[in-house]
């Protein structure tokens, strides 16, 4: 009885003092108890549930979009993530920004750079010679697109009322049975007018992912890069890929193979520097990363081939980048070379130069150990032999690889006998010819 009348006394001095209507004050709490009944009584929460469901899908419905152009509907967003396990691609408006991140056992991480919501990372566009920075310039006009799948998304701008440009990513796995690990980027451009335009396209990435780390980037063919790089188309058949890494995860941008568009180049500098230069600039070899702003900031600029669009014409570019969360490469390149495509002939010329080349540069065999293998009983299906594998230089790193991994003690078996089957097919395409 005593604590029933404490609390009135408290309850008259709390109106009181805060000057609150006593019976008004009775009332809500009535209310607040009568809708905490409700929220205990399964169905009310369960008519409620379908109440909400309904106006969510009566607004998707409402708000959808159709893109006629590319056959598609779609939402338009302020900001959206497209996540698949520990793959996650984040796009940014109002600009037009985007970035991939990968998950690892402590955290995750970015592969383009973080500052100012990934602003310095961007596709460019030159049409008709005028050049266009497509997360900046004012005639852009851009949207985020939602796409009724949950592994594929769109950021759309459109370039002064000419031209549009579609980037499409789309988060695929590698192989059967195993997460995404690969983004595919495809990017369309169309011709909005009526007249002819001639359209180029360029991306500035710039990576976070393994500054600070030596060496800053690696190819396909295990070239180190530690500063001012540029690779032409011809030696993009070689090199294949740029790589980085920080030791908890791995990203693989794949420019060369099944599916993908060639390129024109890849030049590889200080961040800064390639924003100057774009299609125009002057390379300059063995020039660091480093400037008086920042230590280190490296980035990859990929030009493609100029294009001609005619009235109301659609074309597109693709590549990938291809992520992994520990030691292993990611799975990039073999997804890559087990796409069909029509096979292309390979000319005698080229294999029996490059069968003989492996003899006058001495590759070396790969180290044979008692228990020689770290392999399992797991079998590869290892895809045709393509061109690029024929190389040299492609063979010696691959023997190189097999070693090094052969010689640590905790290496994965089953990469290891991955590359074997991949050296054997080798071999054997070379006796071959």
């Amino acid at each position: 009885m005593k604590k029933i009348i404490a609390n009135l006394i408290l309850f008259t001095a709390f109106c009181s003092v805060f000057g609150v209507d006593k019976e008004k004050l009775k009332e809500n709490l009535s209310n607040s108890q009568h809708l905490t009944e409700l929220m205990m009584d399964e169905e009310y929460v369960k008519k409620q549930k379908a109440i909400a469901e309904e106006k969510k899908a009566k607004k998707e419905i409402e708000t959808e979009l159709t893109d006629e152009l590319l056959g598609i509907k779609y939402h338009a967003e302020d900001y959206h993530i497209l996540k698949k396990n520990f793959l996650r691609v984040e796009l940014s408006g109002p600009k037009g920004n985007f970035n991939i991140f990968a998950q690892n056992e402590d955290d995750e991480s970015a592969l383009f750079s973080v500052v100012d919501s990934f602003a310095s990372t961007s596709f460019y566009v030159k049409i008709d010679r005028k050049i266009y920075r497509l997360n900046e310039n004012n005639a852009v006009k851009r949207e985020i697109r939602r796409l009724s799948s949950d592994n594929e998304a769109q950021i759309s701008y459109i370039v002064d009322k000419t031209v549009r440009v579609t980037v499409d990513f789309t988060l695929i796995a590698s192989r059967p049975d195993h997460d995404e690990d690969i983004v595919q980027i495809k990017v369309y451009l169309i011709n909005l007018t009526d007249k002819k335009k001639s359209a180029g396209l360029l991306a500035l990435l710039d990576t976070w992912c393994g500054e600070g780390v030596e060496p800053h980037f690696t190819t396909a063919a295990n070239k180190k890069i530690r500063y001012e790089t540029q690779f032409s188309a011809e030696d993009m058949e070689t090199q294949r890929c740029i790589n980085v890494s920080n030791k908890k995860n791995n990203f693989q941008i794949l420019l060369n193979g099944n599916g993908i568009t060639p390129v024109k180049s890849v030049t590889l500098a200080n961040v800064d520097i390639l924003k100057k230069m774009l299609w125009n600039g002057t390379f300059v070899s063995k020039r660091g990363f480093s400037n008086n702003r920042a230590y280190a900031d490296s980035a990859v600029m990929i030009v493609w081939d100029d294009m001609t669009l005619n009235e109301n014409e659609l074309n597109h570019i693709d590549f990938y980048i291809a992520a992994s969360n520990d030691e292993e490469l990611p799975y990039g390149l073999q997804y890559i070379d087990g796409i069909e495509e029509p096979e292309k002939e390979i000319k005698k010329e080229a294999v029996k130069t490059a069968e003989k080349k492996p003899a006058e540069n001495k590759i070396k065999e790969p180290k044979k150990e008692e228990n020689n293998d770290k392999r399992t009983d797991v079998e590869f299906i290892v895809p045709s032999v393509k061109a690029y594998q024929l190389d040299p230089v492609y063979i010696q790193s691959l023997i190189d690889k097999i070693d090094s991994l052969q010689s640590s003690s905790d290496a994965n078996p089953a990469e290891i006998q991955r590359l074997n089957a991949e050296l054997d097919a080798i071999l054997e395409k070379l006796r071959q010819h």
